[in-house]
């Protein structure tokens, strides 16, 4: 009398279901911070922890923020160092009157 393993070889599915849970976890990140307007350059893993040689944050009617040597460590508690940053304040908006409904020019006859 032999047992069935057929419940058996779904086992070893989980976890490659886990990964690309995972995986397409890291995709939609990776995607919602592009139409952020986030961009990267230069990613690499050194010292335990993820390198960004430089990053740039776009940003609307702004001059964007640049950054250069950007390293997040992979452990607790987590761990930022940044070489250099440029964070430009945004220009304020021109200061434009208040809309008059009856100030409109007439053409002359």
């Amino acid at each position: 009398m032999s047992v069935p393993l057929r419940p058996l070889r779904w086992l070893y599915r989980i976890p490659l279901l886990l990964l690309a849970l995972v995986a397409l976890a890291l995709a939609a990140v990776l995607l919602a911070a592009w139409l952020a307007g986030a961009r990267v350059q230069g990613v690499s893993w050194q010292q335990g922890g993820l390198f960004i040689e430089r990053w740039q944050l776009l940003r609307r009617d702004c001059e964007p923020w640049r950054g250069e040597r950007l390293l997040l460590a992979a452990s607790w508690p987590l761990d930022v160092r940044l070489a250099r940053a440029e964070l430009p304040a945004c220009p304020a908006p021109d200061d434009e009157p208040p809309f008059d409904p009856l100030d409109f020019p007439l053409p002359s006859l």
